[in-house]
């Protein structure tokens, strides 16, 4: 016996007759024949409307006594596996019926009302479905229905005789009157009324006045068919669907009745209590059958060892007092267990009796009967095949979860131990834990258990989204369409459910949307409007949701429940007024789903604007709930923009943009999925525009995403067509293609560590962020790397996240490109503690950025004249107040000049970085930094590097004045060893020429108010300098020569200045001036910016240093890797040779060049 299985001792026993029925039991069963034949009868008895615990045996399975009588229910019980959870599909009698006959749910096909006079001609199962009867038909068997057929009849094509019933005696209604009464009669042998009443009783019943009783005439018909076909070469099916003990309940059976005298039992409740017997009556006869065929007392004939029985109810008892549902809630009608759960008793060949304690369905009756007789499953049911739960075979559990929905009235999910419920039409959602009797409907969790409502929300949506609307009844209760075209012509604002606010898109007749119309299959129309501005308001949730009053009260929906289902809406018309207007759909949000069919839900984009004054603007300004992937599909022209938030509802969902209608996003949406736009253009922008942690934005040939504001944020951007990149914040993992950021901020994305661009990344103004969170590359800090031509412009951003504290030595590489152009316009640097600065010498030309200490800049004098450093930062100023008068150079070694030149007449500071410095007019000033004691390095080698932004005079003739450093030996000089600079009317690069005053041009130019890089790299070794832009070497030549050759005074540099084109000298000019770093060279710095690191080893391998390499350099890299240029290394190794190096930012004269 399997674990889910319990042995009938286990169940709590009140009574002497249950401890003698199990004795009984212990006999009979050891002569039960196991021995199962290829394909057994079938016998399946439905009861209607009992009571859970009116029944012996499941009143005692309860601990509880009762006064009614069903002794042969109890010997079936005792014979049976009895699964105390059974559940129907519907606690309304039709409904019920159509699931456990079709193994579907009956929403499924839209099967919601109860199948009345009132729903007539659309009440029936819709004949495409099959029900059991023609299954088993087809699988040779031989059907038979009495009683209670209720699935349909107005339709000749719902009838037994159509449905695969070979023979039929009972009522296609709903009920009928216990004794056959004239003018009321409705049971039927095959399709004809019959008189029943004064027919002779086929197991010789005794009749009590007035007559035949109908539960009796139920149970001769049965029997009789048993009987008739027990010896058939082919197997049976006979369903027998009792009536009793439903109403009405003024004909009660005399002897039956007096079964009870002497109990408490009186009235209506007495009246149930006899029905309730005469139905076990007719079920002893029904087994006594099986036993013995042709009643003849000899059992030899018994075909109950090869027949299959189950019994079970249609639904709990009714809320009147007169059924009793023992510790069950609620009664027919509601989604409570008092409704929907009802004891299932199954007697099988080789089964052996106990208890199963797993919820089961009247679902599962179909696949079971189904595979007993030998058949193919049909793929669509929705119930399993019992027997291998029941015998232990399959120990899993038959159904995860159960559900209940009927239009507004009930909704429920359910597994083995919680219940999500909303019980009747006006009450609310509800999280029970039930207990193992079925009780506990009486304190709501919902609130202590949230995870467990969501989960049960999601799994019901995902059953919910795969039904039909109420399609079983009149055009009064029902619109049989799912297309609904909203009336904008009726009041400036207008709510959905309006009366008569919509038209039937099948008939065109004006009609109401309703709750029930909310599905996967439904369609809403909205059309321009010529003359006026209109605003169409979702007030309604769906069926499943609270009700208007409680809605309207301000009681919440569940998330999830909310939301008004749909599959598209559709805007569209032909817009042709002379001013602009706007059709606004806003209110309760709405949630888009594939149709049943499989069509995809989609935003239909249609209305056109042929206008030639006026403009038209669709706004959806309601929140958009994605259960399945949305497509905005159409060639509209008009404006179509989305300001309500759209979100996924469990599942990763994606948005799919096709056809030439352009639509903008300016709300916050959160879906994971993708974003692939197949034709036109999809916008994201305003202030609140945001796409979140999209996966991948695919933009197809010819196709357009545009980023104007707001934020999106994709782990790739896949670009074959255009992006328009002016505004917001744009973030990504990855970009494959190219893109051009012109006014935007590409934030490199906060997980991505490193984010790659296949194609060429242009940043002709905006942002380009980077976050810094440690010093690991590939993971801590953000690193951006181009495969084609990366173009800087704009702004530089670097943010600190994680508390990160960078130290000394620090060096992130932020971007790297085979080919770099241009630059930014200027940093936003994060402010470093303790006299930590940021060093940009070797970000344009190698993407580095390094942390540097203020001490550097100190040795080499700068100290002397600003409060701070030079390091971006604009808070790093010069002294307050003008500089003073005069400032000496004041050489610190053995030299034989004093400087009377001037400090520039303005020194101040940029609003957003740097130093700024202004020549004057007629002057010959220079500013000049002394260094002392530096003397030469190790390997010869000294790095003056800055930052530079010079503007332009304006002048559209002549020369200069020109901007830039120059640098001294003062051993026996002072002696110029090189010169980079500006020329601030043409832009020209100019750099001094050996042994002579002249600047020379480069041949390279740099445009005004921008800032660049400039380099001199001086080798004492080989008496030459090198100067670079931007990373560029653009020429070298001798610096100078042993001795006094080159050896110029101040009085001679400054007559020699003073001789040269006048006009340049009244010219006024102004530039900027940041970041200034005298160091020198380490051994393995290939890349010259200051330590020795990764990136070297990237120089070294592709060859890319400024001296040839070999293995030897990599092994002076190895041996010196980590290793930081300070403060200090400036100052080892002096040679007496040389007295000190001149670092000078100097205004000077322009010297005529060499052309």
């Amino acid at each position: 016996m399997s674990n889910t299985m319990l042995s009938w001792e286990a169940i709590p026993r009140k009574s002497f007759f249950f401890l003698t029925l199990l004795s009984w039991l212990s006999l009979y069963f050891s002569e039960f024949d196991v021995t199962t034949a290829a394909q057994p009868n079938i016998v399946l008895i439905f009861s209607d409307d009992a009571g859970y615990a009116d029944f012996g045996f499941a009143s005692n399975y309860l601990g509880r006594t009762t006064e009614f009588k069903t002794p042969n229910l109890d010997r079936l019980a005792s014979e049976s596996v009895f699964a105390p959870k059974g559940y129907v599909t519907s606690s309304i009698c039709a409904n019920s019926r159509a699931g456990m006959l079709t193994g579907i749910y009956q929403q499924r096909f839209g099967f919601h009302y109860n199948a009345l006079a009132t729903d007539f001609p659309n009440e029936g199962v819709p004949a495409n479905e099959n029900l059991i009867f023609e299954q088993m038909k087809s699988q040779g068997y031989s059907t038979g229905v009495i009683g209670k057929w209720h699935i349909g009849q107005s339709d000749v094509a719902w009838q037994p005789q159509n449905q695969g019933v070979d023979y039929f005696f009972g009522m296609w209604e709903a009920g009928s009157n216990y004794y056959n009464q004239i003018g009321t009669n409705v049971i039927r042998r095959q399709e004809n009324l019959v008189n029943w009443g004064s027919e002779p009783s086929f197991n010789n019943i005794p009749q009590s006045s007035p007559g035949r009783h109908l539960t009796d005439a139920f149970a001769d018909e049965a029997t009789k068919y048993i009987a008739d076909h027990a010896a058939d070469a082919n197997p049976f099916f006979l369903y027998t669907a009792l009536n009793a003990p439903h109403g009405p309940l003024s004909q009660g059976k005399a002897s039956d009745l007096a079964q009870f005298n002497g109990t408490s039992l009186t009235g209506e409740r007495k009246t149930v209590a006899s029905y309730t017997y005469g139905m076990d009556r007719a079920i002893g006869l029904i087994l006594d059958r099986l036993d013995d065929p042709n009643g003849d007392g000899n059992t030899s004939d018994s075909i109950a060892n090869n027949t299959i029985v189950i019994f079970t109810n249609d639904n709990g008892g009714e809320v009147n007092g007169f059924y009793d549902n023992g510790p069950l809630a609620g009664f027919k009608g509601s989604a409570s267990e008092g409704g929907i759960r009802v004891p299932v008793l199954v007697r099988a060949p080789g089964l052996a009796p106990g208890i199963y304690d797993k919820p089961v369905s009247t679902l599962d009756f179909f696949p079971t009967f189904v595979n007993a007789g030998g058949g193919t499953l049909p793929s669509n049911l929705d119930g399993v095949d019992l027997l291998p739960y029941l015998n232990g075979t399959n120990t899993g559990t038959p159904h995860q979860y159960l559900y209940q929905h009927n239009r507004v009235n009930f909704s429920a999910i359910q597994d083995d131990q919680w219940k999500l419920v909303k019980a009747h039409a006006l009450d609310t959602w509800h999280l029970y834990q039930l207990n193992p009797d079925g009780s506990g409907e009486t304190v709501d969790v919902k609130d202590q258990y949230p995870e467990k409502v969501s989960e049960l929300v999601r799994e019901f949506v995902d059953w919910e989204v795969h039904t039909e609307k109420a399609l079983n009844s009149t055009d009064v209760y029902v619109n049989h369409t799912d297309t609904f075209l909203f009336r904008n012509d009726l009041f400036p604002i207008s709510g959905w459910r309006s009366s008569s606010g919509w038209i039937n898109g099948d008939t065109g007749i004006p009609t109401t949307l309703r709750k029930d119309d909310s599905t996967s299959n439904t369609v809403l129309v909205f059309q321009t409007n010529n003359n006026a501005d209109y605003v169409s308001r979702n007030v309604i949730n769906r069926a499943v949701g609270v009700a208007y009053p409680l809605l309207d009260s301000g009681v919440p929906d569940l998330p999830g429940f909310a939301e008004f289902l749909l599959n598209e809406m559709r805007l569209e018309g032909s817009f042709h007024g002379t001013q602009n207007r706007k059709a606004t759909l806003d209110g309760r949000p709405v949630m888009f789903a594939n149709s049943r069919t499989g069509r995809p839900a989609q935003l239909g984009l249609h209305a056109a604007d042929n206008s030639p004054t006026g403009n038209y603007l669709f706004k959806i300004d309601m929140d958009i709930v994605l259960y399945d992937d949305l497509t905005l599909t159409g060639n509209g022209n008009v404006d179509f923009e989305i300001s309500g938030d759209i979100s996924q509802f469990h599942r990763q969902r994606s948005l799919i943009k096709d056809g030439t209608s352009k639509v903008r996003l300016t709300g916050h949406n959160t879906f994971t999925g993708d974003i692939s736009i197949l034709g036109g253009s999809l916008e994201v922008g305003g202030p609140d525009g945001q796409i979140d942690n999209a996966q991948d934005l695919a933009i197809g040939l010819g196709s357009f995403f545009k980023l104007t504001g707001g934020q999106a944020s994709f782990e790739a951007i896949i670009n074959s067509g255009n992006i328009t990149f002016t505004g917001g914040i744009l973030e990504a993992k990855s970009v494959i293609g190219s893109l051009i950021n012109d006014g935007g901020n590409f934030a490199l994305h906060p997980e991505s560590g490193i984010v790659h661009v296949t194609g060429d990344y242009t940043q002709n103004a905006g942002h380009l962020s980077f976050s810094i969170g440690g010093t690991i590359f590939g993971s801590d800090y953000d690193h951006l790397k181009v495969d084609g031509l990366l173009t800087l412009g704009g702004v530089l951003d670097v943010a600190l996240t994680d508390g990160f504290v960078p130290t000394v030595g620090d060096n992130f590489w932020l971007f790297d490109s085979e080919q770099l152009g241009n630059q930014f316009t200027s940093y936003n640097l994060p402010v470093l503690p303790n006299n930590l600065l940021w060093d940009t010498t070797q970000l344009l030309s190698y993407g580095t950025l390094s942390v540097t200490t203020s001490d550097v800049l100190n040795t080499v004098g700068f100290a002397n004249y600003f409060e701070g450093s030079l390091t971006g930062q604009a808070q790093s100023v010069v002294q307050t107040g003008p500089p003073p008068n005069t400032i000496p150079r004041n050489w610190t070694s053995a030299g034989n000049g004093v400087s009377t030149a001037m400090v520039a007449s303005t020194v101040g500071v940029d609003s957003s970085r740097g130093v700024e410095v202004q020549r004057g007019a007629n002057s010959d000033d220079r500013w000049a930094v002394p260094v002392g004691g530096l003397g030469f390095p190790a390997n010869g080698h000294i790095i003056i590097e800055w930052d530079m932004k010079v503007l332009g005079t304006g002048a559209t003739s002549g020369f200069g004045p020109f901007f830039g450093v120059d640098t001294y030996d003062d051993t026996n000089g002072p002696k110029v060893l090189g010169a980079l600079g500006v020329d601030a009317t043409t832009g020209d690069v100019l750099y001094q020429l050996e042994g002579t005053g002249i600047l020379a041009e480069t041949g390279a130019t740099v445009s005004f108010n921008q800032w660049n890089h400039f380099r001199i790299r001086l080798d004492f070794q080989a008496d030459t300098y090198g100067v670079f832009v931007n990373g560029q070497q653009l020429g070298t030549t001798q610096a100078f020569v042993d001795g006094v050759s080159d050896t110029f005074t101040d009085a001679a540099l400054a007559a020699l200045a003073a001789s040269f084109d006048a006009a340049s000298q009244s010219r006024t000019g102004t530039a900027y001036f940041d970041n200034f770093v005298i160091r020198d060279i380490l051994p393995g710095d290939f890349d010259e910016d200051g330590d020795v690191d990764g990136h070297d080893f990237l120089v070294w391998q592709r060859v890319n240093s400024f001296n040839p390499l070999s293995s030897q350099n990599l092994a002076l890299w190895k041996a010196n890797y980590g290793t930081a240029t300070l403060a200090s290394s400036l100052l080892v190794v002096p040679e007496p040779t040389v007295g000190g190096l001149l670092g000078c930012l100097a205004l000077t004269a322009l010297a005529r060049r060499r052309r």
